[in-house]
């Protein structure tokens, strides 16, 4: 959860500020379903940072291409 934190904090460097709330704000649902799982399905608990780190490279990759972050 960390590299996730790591690049939706680093996401300032191209993304306007509300790219930069929204990139934060994927990671609350995570947290929570984290601490939801962490008792019961531990080991489902590995997929959900690699599933954020996908969903945060999404979000640069359509803010890049589409809503034109980065120029």
């Amino acid at each position: 959860m960390f590299i996730v934190l790591w690049y939706a904090i680093t996401s300032v460097l191209y993304a306007p500020w509300w790219g930069v709330v929204l990139s934060l704000a994927l990671i609350v649902p995570e947290a929570m379903l984290l601490a939801r799982w962490a008792r019961t399905k531990p080991v489902w608990c590995v997929a959900v940072p690699l599933i954020g780190a996908l969903l945060n490279a999404g979000l640069a990759y359509v803010g890049a291409t589409f809503w034109g972050w980065g120029r």
